[in-house]
């Protein structure tokens, strides 16, 4: 399984690497990298994810892959990525560098995306209880590959214009899915350790746009299916995992 990871200029990678060699069953990753905000090359300047990739990936097919600031979005690094894995691969991991994951929480989330029903296996957060923690986040989240490549059109996946809408990517694309082609998100651990790199009332914000982001998502869909989705969402959130 390919891991997608975006970043730059952030030192946070270097815990996530060492989280991601843990698992064997993650052989190669991705990382979408913004080349202009990125420290330099040398490394001398901020922290280069380039230079480090280089020097201590431990990943025998890495592809650190460059895009001007311009071009950058989260959703758009991520339609970039996802047309780099490879066609025999079934499931993608998408991770932030926040994320530190235990080899028992990924197989949850692998045995999650699993069933003809799912469309990913997510996770829930540790101490984080804020709604927009409560669905599925790009922040650690198993997607199942052959559902992507059905509805991809012009190399998009995920929605671009909703980088300039405070994301939410993750939760328009799992409704859009479950509306299509009737999938759902499944729930595959708890738990899972997010180490976040901004400050408390930066967080908070954060959390405040998101929530809102998310509220303009549920617009775009028919009321009975974002009650539906909510519904799926909250038994799921519930469950008891072995």
């Amino acid at each position: 399984m390919y891991a997608i990871c975006r970043s730059y200029n952030n030192p946070k990678i270097v815990g996530l690497l060492e989280s991601l060699r843990s698992l064997p069953e993650i052989n190669g990753l991705i990382v979408p990298v913004n080349s202009d905000r990125d420290g330099a090359p040398s490394g001398t300047s901020g922290f280069s994810t380039r230079a480090y990739l280089q020097e201590t990936s431990g990943f025998e097919n890495l592809k650190c892959l460059p895009i001007p600031d311009q071009d950058y979005g989260w959703s758009k690094a991520l339609n970039v990525a996802l047309a780099h894995v490879p066609p025999r691969e079934t499931y993608v991991l998408i991770i932030s560098t926040e994320i530190r994951l235990t080899s028992v929480q990924f197989t949850g989330m692998c045995a999650a995306a699993a069933p003809p029903s799912a469309s990913c296996g997510y996770v829930l957060f540790q101490d984080r209880e804020e709604t927009c923690f409560q669905f599925p986040r790009n922040t650690c989240l198993v997607w199942k590959l052959s559902l992507l490549k059905s509805i991809v059109k012009n190399g998009i996946i995920f929605d671009e214009l909703l980088d300039s809408r405070s994301g939410m990517e993750d939760v328009e694309l799992a409704l859009r899915l479950m509306e299509q082609s009737d999938v759902v998100p499944m729930l595959g651990a708890r738990d899972v350790r997010l180490e976040a790199r901004t400050t408390a009332s930066e967080f908070a914000r954060k959390v405040a746009a998101e929530n809102q982001a998310i509220e303009e998502i549920f617009e775009r869909f028919p009321a009975e299916t974002v009650e539906r989705f909510r519904h799926h969402i909250r038994a799921e959130n519930q469950k008891r995992l072995m």
